[in-house]
């Protein structure tokens, strides 16, 4: 692999536009940036708190989670306002399927939100952080524990784990046990394959620890890419 880009104070969300601008949040300066396929950044908002998850629907509005539990939508003219906020949450992944309904990970109260219009909780995981859609539209949920007390990270009813959920709210676990049980961001690639990044933060809190695993349709584990410290969230180029 190789150095995209530098010097971001805090890279976490990242996703592409359907021009194939990759759109990246930055925790620590509460900013969203944007960088053209020759690598040339440009700023989209500021003043957003820390975001975490983005994502984008079919009108081109980009959404972002707050961690401090507010989701916030980004206009094509760069408009910022606030969709919903919940006092409390810890928002993670952003997840926004076919019909423009928009999914967000609380991985404190441990569920899945959806957005529809009126908001309405779609998904009970506890630890929920990352989401993604497969192509037949199943919701795939990572999750962490940095949220919760020492020692979770090893307990596979929490951390380490991706649960699959049908589009009518049935849930199976798709893998587990995964990583340093640490799992962030989500991403799928054309032949199915789902990308995770594991923050690695479990184990004595190594950041060197982190890495991003490759699960193929079937269910296979490998390990994608390591050494990639403090792996927040993955996206897959179009």
């Amino acid at each position: 692999g190789r150095v995209f880009a530098s010097r971001l104070n805090g890279p976490r969300g990242m996703t592409f536009d359907g021009a194939g601008n990759l759109f990246a949040s930055i925790g620590y300066a509460g900013t969203v940036v944007k960088f053209a396929p020759d690598g040339t950044q440009s700023p989209v908002a500021s003043g957003l708190g820390f975001p975490e998850g983005l994502g984008f629907d079919s009108n081109g509005n980009l959404y972002v989670a707050d961690s401090g539990g507010t989701l916030n939508k980004i206009a094509p003219d760069g408009t910022v306002s606030m969709v919903f906020s919940i006092t409390g949450a810890f928002f993670g992944g952003v997840a926004v399927d076919g019909v423009n309904n928009v999914y967000v990970a609380d991985a404190a109260a441990g569920v899945v939100y959806k957005f529809a219009g009126t908001l309405s909780t779609f998904a009970s995981v506890p630890a929920a952080f990352g989401l993604a859609f497969d192509s037949a539209g199943n919701l795939f949920v990572s999750t962490q524990c940095e949220a919760f007390p020492a020692g979770n990270c090893t307990d596979p009813t929490i951390g380490g784990r991706i649960v699959k959920i049908t589009p009518s709210g049935i849930q199976t676990t798709f893998a587990s046990g995964l990583g340093d049980g640490d799992l962030r961001g989500l991403a799928f690639d054309a032949l199915g394959n789902l990308f995770v990044a594991d923050l690695g933060l479990a184990a004595g809190h190594d950041p060197s620890r982190a890495m991003v695993l490759k699960i193929t349709p079937t269910g296979l584990v490998s390990v994608f890419a390591s050494g990639v410290s403090n792996a927040e969230f993955v996206a897959i180029q179009p």
